[in-house]
């Protein structure tokens, strides 16, 4: 089109380094102390850390168990949602449920579920003082798997606490010293009206967490059309984006479930704005 290039040493590629994914790395440990034994868990099996969970060896710490673990104001009609009220959960590990109730209204849905992503209740409960927040997902979850994937998403921020997701089994020997099950808690929280958190006695969590990010190498192309002779101060920049490359590894793939880790093609989506922003280039080069 008689652009001329702008990228590095005269080429027309900017290379630039990207996060394209995260995997689990060597040295993850989860162990119960009871006082009498200690006992081991299997990572990917009975339990994994989240992506944006702290990473290195956490303090043995004791275990609270916080309902749904949101934190809601008083709005829209609605009253405050607080899983925490009464609860001292300094320096310990926080287990919550997946997503939020289940037999609330509509409205009362889409108050609480502005509060209540992973990211937003690790926030909650390390604002609150605590090591680290344990995902359950519970009998009553309609999910295919219990434990929350490990999956890639565009922010890299860390929650500056632990954060993982456990089985049912596993959360069930959590809760064994209490006397209560998944089944009847979820049951009563889930028609919408917190339930009292509680700490669970007689145990400790002694946890290492171990998420390595995938580094690989990116390029832009870019290509200059100068309005002048000279380059000018100022530029308008026209781009387009290729923005889903891979097979779907990232938490916003809307893949179904037979389509997972395939190819995700863009033809209606990266491929336009590529085509819109070629036929613009044309476009100023011929007016010009």
């Amino acid at each position: 089109l008689g652009l001329t290039p702008a990228g590095d040493n005269g080429s027309f590629f900017q290379s630039f380094p990207f996060t394209a994914g995260v995997s689990l790395g060597e040295n993850n440990r989860l162990t119960l102390h009871t006082g009498v034994e200690a006992r081991k868990f299997t990572v990917n099996t009975d339990w994994r850390p989240l992506t944006f969970s702290q990473t290195g060896e956490i303090e043995e710490s004791e275990i609270v168990f916080a309902g749904y673990g949101i934190v809601a104001p008083t709005a829209d009609g609605h009253g405050e949602y607080n899983a925490y009220a009464d609860l001292d959960v300094t320096d310990k590990w926080v287990m919550v449920f997946r997503y939020l109730p289940e037999d609330v209204t509509p409205q009362l849905r889409q108050h609480l579920n502005r509060y209540a992503s992973l990211r937003y209740k690790a926030m909650v409960a390390r604002d609150k003082g605590a090591r680290g927040l344990i995902v359950v997902s519970g009998p009553r979850a309609q999910v295919k798997e219990q434990l929350v994937p490990l999956s890639f998403d565009s922010s890299l921020a860390v929650s500056s606490v632990g954060v993982m997701t456990v089985t049912n089994a596993v959360a069930e020997q959590f809760l064994r010293p209490t006397g209560k099950t998944l089944k009847d808690l979820q049951a009563a929280l889930d028609a919408g009206t917190p339930v009292p958190g509680f700490a669970i006695p007689d145990l400790t969590l002694e946890v290492t967490i171990d998420i390595a990010q995938e580094k690989r190498t990116g390029r832009n192309v870019v290509a200059r059309l100068s309005a002048s002779d000279t380059p000018g101060k100022n530029a308008v920049m026209v781009g387009a984006h290729v923005d889903h490359l891979g097979r779907g590894a990232g938490a916003g793939s809307l893949a179904r479930e037979d389509e997972k880790g395939q190819v995700h093609f863009g033809a209606d989506d990266n491929a336009s704005g590529v085509s819109g922003m070629l036929e613009i280039a044309q476009a100023l080069t011929e007016a010009k």
